[in-house]
């Protein structure tokens, strides 16, 4: 396979088994070179290790947010051009509840 064969390099970052389980499966299958992490140092690590074309990246992760992610990548020279927060469902309490659409 050469590089314009590829679908692309994707990290999947989130402390959710389930989500990252789901994600890196379903990338796999199309054809994605996938790295998983479940925190922002592991992530952070990982983005440095593996240069990614894409960051799928939780919002609210227990040790950095993805906010914070976001902009030390972006100081270590990460293109990051636009980020789509992901904001997780309410969680039993943690967080904002989610207000409902009008």
């Amino acid at each position: 396979m050469t590089s314009d064969d590829r679908a692309g390099r994707v990290l999947v970052v989130d402390d959710e088994d389930n989500i990252t389980f789901l994600l890196d499966s379903a990338l796999r299958h199309f054809g994605f070179d996938v790295r998983v992490a479940a925190t922002g140092r592991g992530a952070l690590r990982e983005a440095e290790a593996f240069n990614p074309d894409v960051v799928l990246l939780d919002v609210m992760l227990p040790d950095l947010d993805g906010f914070e992610i976001v902009r030390r990548m972006r100081m270590g020279g990460a293109k990051v051009s636009r980020p789509l927060p992901h904001r997780p469902r309410h969680r039993g309490g943690q967080g904002p509840r989610p207000q409902p659409r009008r």
